[in-house]
């Protein structure tokens, strides 16, 4: 998702680009998607305005004396102003000439009101005092509405006049692929794809208003989200195996200590559903488990969901452990081990496969992404089930997995066109 230079309206009086501020509810992921924006080779820098004034966010004064022409002659004293953010001296049209860069200026409506007068002359004339970015430096704003239930003060109408301004969504599917979210809790994520509508509800909407924040004030976000299901893998392998503390007696504690009281209590309610499905552990072993199920547990979109996701990352932990207990040598026995791997991972791919195709691209494309190492072998082995298997299950011949990598190779050809 970078950042489209030529899609951005550009000031014609002054060949600078206009700004873009996004605007949103705390925690969805506004700077990240600006950081996202930038290109190799592009400049950045990034400025945290909140509880600042504008001179905080400007130059300062410095007296200097320059000595006379002649021997003995008085000099005269002159005030330079130095940039108080030394990470935008490298944006400095001076340093920089005709670079594209984006300088992100975060929490600009936690600041005070004075900041946004000094960002009108930086977005229209890309001025700092007597300093001047790069024409070719965008700057990128980020803040929460004042509906946002965070402490917020109106953007300037000035500001907004000379900016694209972006009522910022978070999207789950984008959120899921973020490298901090390697390690999620397969609960939590079952869970949002169950109950999408927890995943980053907006307060301007007083029906999701009432049904995911507390009296408290507390209610989900994709920030906490990704707090709550890493610590609990971190913790405890997953939230199924947490152990109660004085501070968090339950389980329901410590999610509503996150992500609030309402969102705790749906959650538990899903939990106790996902208690009738077998552990992705439990699937490696034996498969056929999947199909002793009832038919309306193997359709239940958000539960299969949550098997699926901790199937492909229970697959990734073993093909971890696989290369550190061989010190990232790939042998012959450390290729037939990943072999064997892989055989256990698609039967059971195989199995969900049979009420929705579609989890075996979201299974094996999971893995052949996180499977990164620069020697992996996996990524090749996983290439190689696109030739089909030799097998007499029938489940796992139906499954089709030449097909399976056809489509996450047009799926990759089409993000990388993208």
């Amino acid at each position: 998702m970078f950042i489209e230079y030529d899609m951005l309206a550009r000031q014609e009086e002054v060949d600078r680009y206009f700004g873009i501020i996004l605007t949103g509810g705390p925690g969805i992921g506004k700077t990240h998607a600006i950081m996202a924006m930038r290109r190799e080779g592009d400049l950045f820098a990034r400025l945290a305005v909140a509880g600042k004034s504008k001179e905080d966010v400007g130059v300062y004064p410095i007296p200097e004396l320059i000595p006379g022409e002649k021997e003995g002659e008085r000099g005269t004293w002159v005030v330079n102003q130095a940039i108080t953010e030394s990470c935008l001296i490298p944006l400095l049209a001076k340093n920089c000439g005709d670079k594209h860069g984006i300088l992100l200026i975060d929490d600009v409506t936690a600041a005070d009101a004075s900041v946004q007068s000094a960002l009108l002359e930086l977005v229209q004339f890309g001025r700092i005092g007597e300093h001047e970015l790069g024409k070719n430096i965008v700057i990128a704003m980020t803040g929460n509405g004042i509906s946002d239930g965070a402490y917020a003060i109106p953007w300037s109408a000035a500001l907004t006049g000379r900016s694209h301004v972006i009522e910022y969504q978070a999207n789950f599917d984008y959120w899921m692929e973020l490298p901090c979210n390697r390690n999620l809790d397969p609960m939590f994520v079952g869970f949002l794809k169950a109950n999408p509508e927890f995943f980053a509800p907006s307060r301007g909407d007083e029906d999701l208003n009432n049904k995911c924040f507390d009296d408290n004030n507390c209610g989900p976000s994709p920030r906490t989200w990704t707090t709550l299901g890493v610590s609990s893998m971190k913790k405890w392998s997953g939230i199924q195996n947490f152990k109660p503390t004085l501070l968090f007696p339950q389980s329901s504690t410590y999610v509503s200590s996150l992500q609030g009281k309402k969102v705790s209590t749906a959650f538990t309610t899903y939990a106790a559903t996902m208690m009738g499905y077998p552990s992705a552990e439990q699937l490696f072993e034996r498969p056929e488990m999947w199909a002793e199920l009832e038919p309306a547990k193997r359709s239940a979109k958000g539960c299969v969901y949550q098997i699926a996701h901790s199937v492909r990352h229970h697959a990734l932990m073993l093909n971890d452990k696989i290369n550190e207990k061989a010190d990232f040598k790939f042998t012959a026995k450390v290729n037939k081990e990943k072999n064997e791997l892989l055989s256990k991972f698609c039967s059971v791919v195989a199995q969900l496969m049979v009420e929705d195709r579609e989890m075996g691209v979201f299974c094996t494309r999971y893995l052949a992404q996180k499977a990164i190492h620069k020697e992996e072998t996996l990524v090749g082995l996983l290439a190689g089930i696109g030739y089909g298997f030799e097998t007499a299950d029938p489940v796992l011949k139906n499954a089709d997995f030449p097909s399976v990598i056809k489509s996450i190779r047009e799926i990759s050809a089409l993000m990388e066109k993208s």
